[in-house]
């Protein structure tokens, strides 16, 4: 298995293409649909304000996330573009957010100048 480093190295050395184009173009030309903002809905507890697709699905075929518009329908910026709907998805990270890694990597952001690129 590779080290982080090696990680690291070759997601640097694959010319910053993370997402095939394919997929990208598909999540804007194919937009949620009725049943798809259901789910959602009720992962939420909440309608989906700004959903425009589904960004992921977990293995059970279900959204894992939504992607959403920048700015609401009423022009208010919305600040998460990609947003995590599976509750249990939500709860894991919400387990290894409150261990403090955000401010870790928030740390690494500021000051490895190759991440900042």
């Amino acid at each position: 298995m590779a080290n982080s480093q090696e990680s690291s190295d070759k997601m640097q050395n694959s010319n910053k293409k993370y997402i095939p184009e394919e997929a990208v173009k598909r999540l804007f030309t194919t937009p949620a649909s009725d049943a798809e903002r259901t789910i959602v809905e009720k992962q939420l507890g909440r309608f989906p304000r700004g959903m425009v697709a589904v960004g992921a699905r977990c293995v059970c075929g279900r959204p894992l996330a939504v992607i959403t518009r920048p700015c609401l329908e009423d022009g208010t910026p919305f600040p998460t573009t990609c947003y995590l709907t599976c509750p249990e998805a939500v709860k894991a990270v919400s387990r290894i957010e409150a261990d403090g890694i955000m401010r870790e990597y928030n740390e690494l952001l500021q000051s490895d100048e190759d991440l900042k690129k």
